[in-house]
């Protein structure tokens, strides 16, 4: 991801604002460039006193753009040469402006500049040309990016400074210390710092906004070695405690990490720097570990047993030479909720002192597995923390959320409002199959991304309404199981077991009876918070 300078946009930036729009497609970049949003620079004596460029945009090494937003919908008469923005005309024609930008922006850098390929480039971001590769003489195509371009923004760049290159022909600069001084330069008295948290959310490439309360529980992290963090659904449980794990890595610190989840355990680990000693694993996972290194032949001949996962692994654990089990500095525990309460006291023999540094991240509105009434006794001496604000979710789903399961959460206040969520009625499983079908092609169609759309089954796969969709025109559906593809280009397919505590911008929740919305009704609350933009409900 981009350095964004600042990390975050002010409140003042609305989600549809079109700088808002750019700000967050620019960091598709990898994290050799730095953008720099709302730079002001004072000309000289040939210049307006005063430039504002909306974005800069630095690779580092050959090359910097002077990136020009205008929102709403804009449209170019050639003839008379004139822009207009939403009908009315511009004043200020905006490849002027960003030529003037550009020019103000060479003549503050002076003679650092010199080896750089510096050009501007226009960006609208609310507009599409009906004719991609229509030519307007004022502006080259590769320097004119539209909505079009938002998804694949990193190609696009490659696109403006494959044009520069050619046009302008520099060298780029000879070493790191002239791409600092440059950087230096432009970020001189603005102030940027970095915020605690920021990092785990660049890292994991998830749109959750470290919140205040989010940074107040890492510094109570600091101050108590032993916590319960109770957070509602989309309130940053799995990034605060992975920011957490690392830090405590940083300084050295061994950490066992603790899921009960395989998919959400294997999709943390992968944003683990491996280089950390942090073991991040579930629960499951890391018990085979140690009785295989003391009983090697005890799971396979155990493991058909009825109560071999709930009960017998916990009295195995037990009964291991203590004196062999690894040693942690920390241990840190997400979705505790779907431990059953005696794991806990075989979690913490692992510790390697007795009041070791332990914290447990759970929501008992989640607990689909009937296993968390309240805090266990042997928690009676962790500190309590609560996450309200949902930093995952639009407002209109977290509304939802609240309908079905009545609680303190509130939304984030930079979050979008988004589309409603859609409760559908279906008459049979037949009608089901057709409208999920239906809905499937529209949102294709709307430019949705087959990867970004997950489906989640409350049956098998034989019985479920989806079954007989194989294909969606040539993109294929998939079942995820238990070990998601990442790398797939399918629409995906699992059931909340499997996929709880991840997310998706686009869920559709399908084989769901109406009579079953209030008895079950954390089990919808938990699938319908996996949904970060598109929620969409098939009941029958």
């Amino acid at each position: 991801m981009a350095r964004m300078y600042p990390e975050f946009l002010g409140n003042e930036y609305e989600n549809s604002n079109p700088e808002a729009i750019v700000f967050e497609s620019l960091k598709q970049l990898s994290d050799d460039y730095s953008v720099i949003h709302s730079k002001k620079i004072k000309g000289g004596s040939k210049h307006q006193e005063e430039v504002e460029l909306d974005f800069i945009i630095f690779d580092g090494k050959q090359n910097l753009i002077c990136l020009e937003v205008k929102g709403g919908n804009i449209n170019f008469d050639a003839v008379q040469n004139k822009w207009y923005q939403n009908g009315k005309e511009m004043l200020k024609k905006p490849d002027w402006q960003a030529s003037r930008a550009c020019r103000a922006v060479i003549d503050f850098l002076g003679r650092d500049a010199t080896n750089l390929n510096i050009n501007w480039a226009l960006c609208f971001p609310q507009s599409a040309r009906a004719d991609k590769h229509a030519k307007i003489a004022e502006v080259p195509a590769a320097l004119l990016l539209d909505e079009s371009d938002l998804d694949s923004f990193p190609q696009a760049i490659l696109g403006i400074e494959k044009h520069n290159s050619e046009k302008i022909g520099k060298t780029g600069l000879s070493n790191k210390f002239a791409a600092d001084r440059i950087l230096s330069t432009l970020l001189q008295s603005i102030g940027f710092i970095n915020k605690l948290g920021v990092r785990t959310a660049r890292e994991q490439n998830q749109l959750i906004k470290m919140t205040e309360t989010q940074m107040e529980a890492l510094e109570d992290f600091e101050v108590n070695q032993r916590m319960a963090v109770m957070g509602y659904a989309g309130t940053g449980k799995t990034v605060l405690a992975a920011e957490y794990a690392k830090r405590l890595a940083n300084r050295d610190q061994s950490v066992l990490f603790l899921f009960y989840n395989r998919m959400i355990a294997n999709t943390v680990r992968r944003g683990m720097d491996r280089d950390l000693d942090i073991n991040t694993t579930t629960f499951h996972s890391f018990a085979r570990h140690l009785i295989d290194a003391q009983d090697q032949d005890w799971w396979e001949e155990n493991k058909k047993n009825e109560e071999f996962w709930q009960e017998d692994i916990p009295l195995k654990l037990l009964d291991l030479d203590h004196s062999q089990l690894p040693k942690f500095d920390a241990i840190i525990v997400d979705e505790a909720q779907d431990f059953k309460p005696d794991w806990f006291e075989i979690i913490e023999l692992m510790l390697k002192e007795q009041n070791g540094k332990f914290v447990i991240f759970y929501d008992e509105n989640q607990d689909i597995f009937g296993r968390w009434d309240e805090l266990p006794p042997w928690a009676d001496g962790f500190a309590k923390k609560v996450l309200r604000r949902n930093c995952r979710n639009t407002k209109n789903i977290t509304t939802y959320l609240q309908t079905l399961v009545p609680s303190s959460m509130i939304p984030f206040e930079s979050s979008p409002v988004g589309e409603k969520v859609a409760v559908v009625k279906t008459a049979s499983k037949q009608d089901e199959t057709e409208k999920v079908r239906i809905d499937l092609e529209k949102l294709l169609s709307r430019g949705i991304k087959p990867t970004d759309i997950l489906i989640l089954t409350n049956s098998t796969m034989p019985e479920s309404s989806i079954k007989p969709l194989s294909k969606i025109g040539n993109i294929g559906l998939e079942w995820a199981g238990r070990k998601s593809n990442h790398r797939s280009k399918c629409i995906q397919i699992s059931n909340i077991n499997n996929f709880k505590g991840l997310e998706a911008p686009v869920v559709l929740i399908v084989d769901f009876l109406s009579s079953d919305v209030s008895s079950k009704s954390e089990h919808l609350y938990t699938q319908a918070s996996r949904a970060k933009n598109i929620l969409k409900i098939y009941l029958r």
